[in-house]
């Protein structure tokens, strides 16, 4: 500016005023030009902006408002593998670049400096557990901001999965989820009684996530519903005409091959994410209860064991027949219909002189520990142990 004030004294000492009007006109006309051309290139510079943060996120803020509007009933359950924007893929401190090969690789590496493979946390499993029920409740969206602990996220082999695909598609690479045909209790039947049912702390948790979106189900409908997760999840992107497995895993956890364990096995399956939802069933729940007419009890020998491993002991019910106490068991006692049959008047013995009912699925249970202190822990109530040592 200090120019155009000079330029203007030299012109009104040699040319007279209307020199002086002829130049400030033209001065002021090129200012105002080049303030409209910067203007333009601003607003140019913010269409841009505007444009690509709409082609990035205008499905998502379309989709929370209309949640707002019209409330869960939009939600509908899918895959748990959200598209990622590039405020996440910031968040997250991944850059990649190449081909489809070189991408591929650059997010498995990253996967591998960056994520945790951590099973010891209480809810590790529940992203797996959850998605399995209730496909898309806890999607990786919500993963990647929420299992973390000291700034790194955690997770087991499903997290690992369905995150990176969500990077990958950011990438515009096509990659899909796989998971294993085997459960973990198919290698080992003992582990049946920690992968079904639910513990109160999980449905705590749990619940939350539902009713965000509009469900509000009881514990005991819930826990019935829960079941046996695959053992295995992984990824593949598809590299030219071939699926190509990408599984961090397999470098940090040990003993872990997926292409050993499961493809040369023919142990694997697209996950179909919908096959496992459990809306229906729930929705056609109708309260079971015991002989006592009392419903929240641990229907199943697995359900039993498994509130027990939960830190929360759901009581057992009682049965006054003995097909109903040995179908508790689910075959894992072929001795129960005849002892139960044989120990019948024991039984009655009990009820008649303590007037209390005697649970006699806990009888089985607690054959082998501390009796009265187990009898509790199973039946929820106390042992008239002058009538137990009398019959």
């Amino acid at each position: 500016m200090n120019k155009i004030f000079l330029f203007l004294s030299i012109l009104i000492l040699f040319s007279g005023c209307t020199a002086v009007e002829e130049a400030v006109n033209n001065t002021v006309s090129n200012i105002t030009l080049g303030i409209i051309s910067e203007i333009n290139g601003t607003m140019s510079n913010i269409s841009n902006q505007v444009a690509q943060d709409l082609s990035q996120g205008i499905n998502d803020s379309i989709n929370q408002f209309v949640s707002g509007i019209f409330g869960s009933e939009e939600f509908s359950f899918s895959s748990p593998v959200s598209k990622f924007l590039g405020t996440d893929i910031s968040y997250l401190g991944i850059e990649c670049e190449g081909n489809d090969s070189e991408i591929a690789g650059c997010i498995n590496n990253w996967q591998i400096i960056n994520i945790d493979y951590d099973a010891s946390k209480p809810d590790s499993s529940y992203s797996i557990r959850w998605n399995y029920a209730f496909p898309g409740i806890y999607p990786s969206k919500e993963i990647i901001m929420e299992k973390v602990e000291n700034g790194r996220i955690y997770g087991l082999c499903f997290d690992f999965a369905i995150i990176y695909c969500s990077i990958a598609e950011y990438y515009g690479l096509e990659c899909r989820i796989m998971n294993s045909i085997t459960k973990p209790s198919d290698k080992n039947p003992e582990l049946l009684e920690y992968a079904t049912g639910l513990g109160m702390e999980e449905y705590n948790d749990l619940i939350v996530k539902l009713k965000e979106k509009g469900m509000d189900y009881p514990y005991e409908l819930i826990r019935q519903v829960m079941k046996e997760t695959p053992e295995h999840y992984w990824a593949e992107v598809k590299i030219g005409n071939e699926w190509v497995i990408y599984d961090a895993t397999n470098v940090l956890v040990e003993g872990s091959n997926t292409k050993e364990n499961y493809i040369d096995t023919n142990d694997y399956e697209l996950s179909v994410w919908q096959n496992n939802n459990t809306i229906e069933l729930l929705e056609s729940y109708s309260p079971k209860v015991d002989d006592l007419g009392e419903n929240g009890k641990s229907w199943t020998i697995d359900d039993y064991f498994g509130s027990k491993m939960s830190g929360t002991v759901i009581p057992v019910p009682y049965y006054s027949s003995c097909n109903d106490v040995c179908a508790f068991f689910l075959g894992k006692n072929p001795a129960c219909s005849a002892s139960c049959i044989m120990d019948n008047s024991y039984f009655n013995c009990y009820e008649s002189c303590s007037s209390e009912k005697f649970y006699r699925i806990c009888d089985y249970i607690c054959e082998d520990n501390g009796y009265e202190e187990c009898y509790m822990e199973c039946s929820g109530k106390e042992l008239n142990i002058e009538c137990f040592e009398s019959c």
